[in-house]
């Protein structure tokens, strides 16, 4: 009988829930997301301020985070 081994995909840091939840408070503190940043350590820096003009998804994009929230 052949062995299967499988591949640990390493420790999991990043998690929706609290995306969701640092977006949400960003939210009720009356701040407007221009965009998130989440880095391989799981660190989620959240970027205040109008987004540039240039992305034309931006529209859809807030539209889908509020959906999360």
């Amino acid at each position: 009988m052949e062995t299967v081994r499988l591949m640990s995909r390493g420790s999991q840091t990043f998690k929706n829930g609290v995306l969701a939840k640092a977006l949400k408070e960003a939210a009720d503190a009356g701040l407007s997301v221009n965009r998130f940043e989440i880095d391989r350590d799981g660190k989620i820096v959240v970027i205040a301020g109008q987004p540039d003009k240039s992305h034309s998804a931006g529209e859809e994009t807030s539209a889908e985070l509020r959906a999360l929230l």
